[in-house]
């Protein structure tokens, strides 16, 4: 064991014991990720574009019919089931159905008060579709609540994998714990946020929910655009749900250090990079919006840009984690003990 750990690459303390763990997960994973958008760009040349946009505009008469809405579908069961197999992998059963009962009560929750106040609690007053989403609770689809994991999550560990993080949660105090973690769940929240910009255009105009007042944000949707407190509430909520998956998931390597390059990264990029190829597909085939196309490219884009750009200096040899490293190679010691 000890020659395993000495033999430990630099970049991000991975474990040397199965470094290849998870990598069917990320080829099921990519199969969303590409064959979302092939699904789209196959109904186009199979029904021409004439056919897409009778389909875009029909969404919200005949919705069982529409290849957007299905590849929503597809998209978010296929989210939920990696989701969860990935942190059940990572950090154990336990831990897992702490994350997804505490995500799904925060996402529903901030989703409740939208949709059953007049003010509307952080997101502004709105209302969902009853013939597009099915089995509400109080207002709120279950698909919705549960929706919100499969970006929030993925977006989670790539801000761990951006950050310093272990050496962030190695922190004894709780006052220094509970910083870090804010910081975490500041910037996660921003990770949402750039998802946001291409998802409510779209599906307001899909059908999905609709705003109860004028916003000043893509003024040509249906009831005015959409208002600015939007953004606000899915900074709050996504910040919210990471804020406490911090303590429940940890930063630092638990004794289920299994981790590889595919559960670090590769799945949760995977799975954050579906909902962009997915929404920006329908952007460029059916919505063809300039002002929502260039958000989805600089906001979402520009992250998954980002992150891409750290795996190649990896790949080249930098590493800008090595404390990071350090208590993940001790964490490892203490298990051939």
């Amino acid at each position: 064991m000890e020659a395993e750990i000495s033999s430990l690459k630099p970049t991000y303390g991975y474990s040397v014991e199965q470094p290849d763990r998870g990598k069917w997960a990320f080829y099921i994973t990519l199969l969303g990720t590409l064959g979302i958008p092939l699904y789209m760009w196959g109904a186009r040349f199979l029904y021409g574009p004439e056919q897409m946009q009778i389909w875009w505009e029909s969404a919200k008469t005949v919705p069982q019919t529409q290849p957007q809405v299905l590849a929503g579908f597809w998209m978010t069961m296929l989210g939920i089931g990696v989701v969860i197999w990935h942190s059940s992998v990572v950090k154990g059963r336990a831990r897992t159905v702490a994350c997804i009962l505490v995500g799904f009560f925060i996402a529903w929750f901030y989703e409740f008060l939208g949709t059953n106040f007049a003010g509307g609690g952080v997101f502004g007053p709105y209302h969902y579709s009853d013939s597009l989403l099915y089995h509400h609770i109080l207002g709120v689809p279950t698909l919705i609540a549960l929706g919100w994991e499969t970006f929030a999550y993925p977006a989670f560990y790539l801000i761990l994998y951006l950050m310093p993080s272990e050496q962030m949660g190695a922190e004894k105090s709780l006052a220094k714990r509970i910083a870090n973690n804010a910081v975490i769940a500041t910037l996660g929240g921003l990770f949402c946020v750039v998802v946001d910009f291409v998802v409510d255009p779209i599906s307001v105009e899909t059908g999905y929910f609709t705003w109860h007042v004028n916003g000043g944000i893509y003024p040509w949707l249906e009831g005015g655009g959409e208002p600015i407190t939007n953004f606000l509430g899915w900074w709050v909520c996504g910040f919210t749900m990471m804020f406490f998956w911090s303590f429940i998931l940890q930063t630092t390597p638990s004794k289920r250090h299994v981790r590889s390059k595919y559960l670090d990264i590769y799945i949760p990029l995977a799975l954050y990079c579906t909902w962009f190829t997915n929404y920006m597909s329908q952007e460029l085939l059916m919505q063809q919006r300039d002002d929502v196309i260039m958000f989805g490219l600089f906001g979402q884009g520009g992250i998954i840009l980002i992150i891409l750009v750290k795996i190649y200096l990896e790949k080249q040899g930098y590493q800008p984690n090595p404390i990071g490293h350090a208590i993940s190679k001790e964490a490892l010691g203490e298990r051939s003990n």
